[in-house]
């Protein structure tokens, strides 16, 4: 059975050299034979024939020291402390007999001599109540809380106790039950209450609890057993001659068919290191062998002419041969291993070696993607994707994708892809290139199955789209159903399907605000092809719409496909039926609600939600008609909708209707002309425009008033001839320009008019807007009127010029009069002395008295009472606002922008203005 493994040299083999020789191998006791040997913490150590001890360190550097007197039996060493146990025979002194002794050293700590310390020295037989016996086998716990000793009649002496500290509770004999056959191992599994005992004969293994007042013997395995050893999880293994076997704790384990006689066992790192013979062999050599039981193949294999023992230490294996030359086993690194297996392609050792040993996921994978690569360039498709489905989350799918692109290949592609997205590593591009796959392949099943299963996360907006463009429509409405993706459904049914009345029941399903979106973008189609449905629609959503359930639409779920095919519905709509039903978590059996439950249900009362009409307007850019009912339904349920934007529009659609029939035309003109008086809500700009347009006198007139176009207004009633309707807007509005307006249309107007000039005259003589000959120069453009109709104007006018003239005669003569006086007081201050007779102070009225002040202005005034004697206080004030209005008219005479200014308004009057304050008299040295 041994054939069948494969095998190969994933170990090195060296000599190990004694220090500063490169050719001469260290050799252990060169006179004695090797009676025993162990490893632990960091030193094999190994016992001859004649008591000596030889340790083998780190270094490798050889040391030895007298242990026994006559020879060796075992050696034991603890793995967490630097502790030596061995039983081995010594003289008794003047006797010939001998004494075996347990005796336990120190490692790390010398005596006097330079060898370690012995701590401890135990007798194994103190008396004669136990049967001598060599010792066979020798173990210990880390803690020293027990140590036994096998022996060869079939006894374990088992001590309890603290072997530190020398306080040992007793000592118990523990012979075999049925054959006195020889102890060959002992190994302690656990520790303290849990702790077992395994003892290994030659014929049987079995175990002890060591904890029990009674310990229980149970027999493990009977039969020729040659060798055994512990593995890494404490588990017995077991040699005999035709297998190896395994213990699981107390019960029985695998067992491994390995031919040969078993000579000894270690474990290490996992594998199985063995010696044996070939017992068929004419000349027996021991045969090396290390096993990877897992992966089932032989990591290491040679013959030597003899093995004494074999250790595990220091990360390698060590094997004393016959003539006790130690030969090292070092274990070559990863990379060289998978190498070697990589050029024989076998990459399933490759990777199981890899997952065993904990290696590197990185690794691993790149193993996988090699085995991959391979089977890939042999042909063999079908597995290479099961080996790149394993790479999924390390290697970039570009990688493998790019190799099945190939249309023949587009099977295995589809495999690959599916894994992707069951790992939930699938991006939008690998959902669409998945999706092609399918469609390519025409399978429905698969495809089905994709879009419907929970557990796969994809790009759902991707995937609709891959659907459409191959034309699969119902697996896209259904994935958008399922979804709730509200867009794709509708333009599925809108621009690939034309499923105009689907796409309506769809969109009164919908929550409000989705609702509401939705028939913005879809409003236009909708409008041209279901315009009084689409209206209805928007109608509600403006007002008070509230979303309905499938069942209220009292249709069929099930179409068969010709009624489908021309009612224009959906096939899917049963599919979008179970799923609103899904959504509320009924069943279509208690989808209709019970009156007694529907009676127990209490009503819950939702604020209404109402959409913005203006919202709506585009969408019936080819439906006019429609929009005008849209937003006459609008503002007659909410008022307050009426904004400037809806008036303007619905005004627009009043006055450009093209309705052959006069007294539609003539509706459709009141309407206007009652909307524009009920609602103030227009751009009033806009909408005269279009009143202006339209040829809407009426409507024209009303926005001009709203707007102050009073001019405009009278323009409107002059351009029809309404002669009293012109004089009364001048009369409302009372504004002299359009006086003047309406006596120049008079003027050039051909009909009798008289009456109305005379009544323009009163006005514009009332209010003086133009002088006489104005008047006469503008009716003089009219040979019809004659002299009489003005005469009665002009006389008043005349009258009442002399009356002016008459009053600035006497004005004028007043002036003349003060300027003589005021020019005459100026004379005698020049040339005649003034005299002060004053006899009271003109502030306080009391007798003038010495000091006094006198100023020409008559005023005399006690020094006492004014604050400046250079100005008189009387008279400042008056002075102070002469000389203001004198420097202000000094400064008006350099500012030619205000005159010019003036000038444009006043004309002559600001001339003569600005030439009586002497602004225009040359300036000094000028």
């Amino acid at each position: 059975m041994s054939l069948q493994w494969r095998r190969f040299q994933f170990f090195e083999t060296s000599e190990v050299k004694e220090e500063g020789s490169a050719s001469t191998p260290i050799q252990l006791s060169p006179k004695y034979d090797l009676a025993c040997c162990t490893s632990g913490h960091g030193t094999m150590v190994f016992g001859d024939n004649e008591g000596n001890i030889h340790l083998l360190g780190r270094d490798l550097k050889p040391a030895s020291f007298k242990a026994f007197e006559v020879k060796v039996d075992r050696v034991f060493q603890l793995t967490s402390q630097n502790i030596l146990l061995a039983v081995g025979e010594d003289k008794l002194a003047n006797q010939q007999h001998k004494l075996i002794q347990l005796k336990m050293w120190f490692l790390d700590k010398e005596d006097k001599n330079g060898g370690p310390l012995l701590v401890r020295i135990q007798k194994i037989f103190p008396s004669k109540n136990i049967e001598e016996s060599p010792v066979t086998a020798l173990a210990a716990v880390d803690d020293m809380t027990h140590v036994a000793v096998g022996l060869e009649n079939g006894s374990v002496i088992l001590y309890r106790g603290d072997l530190m500290r020398d306080r040992i509770q007793n000592r118990h004999s523990v012979l075999v039950a049925d054959s006195k056959a020889k102890v060959t191992a002992l190994y302690f599994r656990g520790s303290g209450k849990q702790t077992m005992l395994y003892v290994v004969t030659t014929k049987e293994a079995y175990y002890y609890f060591t904890a029990a007042k009674i310990e229980t013997l149970v027999s493990l395995k009977d039969g020729n057993l040659t060798c055994s050893t512990l593995n890494g999880d404490q588990d017995l293994v077991l040699g005999y001659q035709e297998a190896i076997f395994f213990t699981l704790g107390d019960d029985n384990g695998p067992c491994y068919g390995i031919d040969g006689v078993k000579h000894c066992l270690a474990w290490f790192r996992g594998y199985l290191v063995l010696v044996s013979t070939d017992p068929t062999a004419s000349a027996p050599v021991h045969r090396l062998q290390v096993y990877d039981l897992k992966n089932r193949f032989i990591a290491f294999s040679d013959t030597f002419p003899e093995i004494k023992c074999l250790l595990c230490e220091f990360g390698s294996i060590f094997a004393v041969t016959g003539d006790r030359k130690v030969i090292q086993l070092k274990e070559k690194d990863t990379q060289t291993k998978l190498d070697m297996l990589f050029k024989k392609n076998l990459f399933v050792i490759a990777i199981n070696l890899a997952s065993s040993n904990d290696f590197d996921e990185s690794l691993v994978i790149d193993i996988y993607r090699k085995f991959g690569d391979h089977l890939y360039a042999k042909g063999d498709y079908d597995s290479a994707v099961d080996q790149y489905v394993k790479t999924i989350g390390r290697l970039e799918p570009s990688y493998i994708i790019r190799k099945f692109l190939d249309v023949q290949r587009t099977q295995n592609l589809t495999q690959y892809l599916q894994a992707l997205h069951e790992k939930h590593l699938a991006s939008s591009d690998h959902t669409t290139l998945l999706l092609n796959c399918y469609t390519k392949l025409k399978d429905s099943a698969h495809l089905d199955a994709f879009i419907k299963d929970p557990s796969l996360h994809f790009d759902i907006d991707t995937a609709i789209n891959v659907l459409r463009q191959a034309e699969f429509y119902d697996h896209a409405l259904s994935l958008a159903l399922r979804h709730q993706h509200h867009a794709h459904y509708l333009t599925i049914q809108i621009d690939d399907r034309k499923a105009y009345g689907s796409a309506l029941e769809y969109l009164w399903t919908l929550p409000f605000e989705q609702c509401r979106e939705h028939i913005i973008t879809y409003g236009k189609v909708l409008v041209t092809n279901l315009p009084e449905q689409a209206t209805e629609l928007m109608k509600e959503l403006c007002t008070r719409y509230t979303p309905r359930k499938r069942a209220e639409t009292g249709k069929s779920e099930t179409l068969v496909p010709q009624q489908a095919a021309a009612s224009g519905e959906s096939a899917l709509s049963s599919a979008f039926s179970q799923l609103m039903r899904m959504g509320t978590n009924q069943t279509p059996e208690s989808s209709t609600p019970t009156p007694a439950s529907a009676a127990a249900a209490p009503e819950v009362v939702v604020p209404t939600q109402r959409a913005d009409p203006e919202d709506f307007i585009y969408v019936f850019v080819t439906q006019p008609s429609w929009l005008m009912v849209f937003l006459e339904y609008v503002i007659s349920r909410n008022p307050e909708q009426a904004t400037e934007l809806v008036n303007n529009t619905l005004l627009e659609l009043y006055l450009s209707d093209s309705a052959s029939d006069v007294a539609i035309r003539q509706e459709k003109r009141i309407k206007a002309l009652k909307l524009l008086q009920s609602s103030k809500a227009f751009t009033l700009n806009h909408a005269l425009l279009l009143c202006q347009l339209h040829q809407f006198p009426e409507g024209t007139l009303l926005l001009n008033e709203r707007l102050n176009l009073h001019a405009e207004v009278l323009n409107v009633h002059i351009r029809a001839h309404d002669h009293r309707n012109i004089v009364e807007t001048c009369k409302r509005f009372g504004k002299p320009e359009l006086w003047m307006m309406a006596l120049q249309y008079f003027a050039t107007t051909s009909t009798d008019c008289n009456s109305m000039i005379k009544e323009v005259l009163e006005h514009i003589d009332r209010q003086d807007l133009l002088p006489p000959l104005k008047v006469i120069e503008i009716l003089s453009q009219n040979p019809s009127i004659s002299l009489d109709i003005v005469k009665d104007f002009v006389l008043k006018r005349l009258e009442q010029d002399q009356k002016v003239m008459l009053e600035d005669e006497k004005k004028i003569a007043s002036f003349r009069e003060e300027t003589q006086h005021m020019r005459q007081e100026i004379r005698e201050l020049r040339s005649t002395a003034k005299i002060f007779q004053n006899q009271k102070c003109s502030d306080c009225t009391n007798p003038l008295q010495a000091p006094s002040t006198h100023f020409l202005c008559g005023h005399s005034f006690h020094q006492r009472c004014i604050p400046d004697e250079k100005e008189c206080p009387k008279c400042a004030h008056t002075n102070s606002k002469t000389e203001a209005l004198k420097s202000e008219m000094q400064r008006n005479a350099t500012n030619h922008e205000l005159f010019l200014q003036r000038l444009k308004v006043g004309g002559f009057a600001t001339v003569t203005e600005y030439f009586g304050h002497g602004i225009f008299q040359t300036a000094p040295g000028e």
